[in-house]
């Protein structure tokens, strides 16, 4: 187990270089990691900096898919694998 500022500053480490990258950063957290009171208040430290980060946009799911939708791209189209009668569950 870490303590509240080792596991935020390994949050942030990934924020910083995901805004580096000009790349999509999606936090995950797990309760082992973040169920905690005092984990809860260095998230919510780390959410304030990141919201007053002024180079990167704060969107929910929803702006982001309204976003996506005006860029005109290809709809991707995956082939599902096909499963060997051998290797399907009974």
């Amino acid at each position: 187990m870490k303590n509240p500022r080792e596991v935020v500053d390994l949050w942030r480490l990934e924020y910083e270089a995901m805004r580096d990258e000009n790349a999509c950063y999606v936090l995950t957290n797990h309760p082992f990691l973040s169920g905690r009171p005092s984990r809860a208040r260095a998230l919510e430290g780390l959410i304030k900096e990141i919201i007053a980060d002024s180079s990167v946009w704060v969107a929910s799911l929803a702006e982001i898919a309204t976003h996506v939708r005006t860029l005109s791209l290809k709809p991707r189209i995956m082939v599902p694998p096909v499963v060997k009668p051998e290797y399907r569950n009974s």
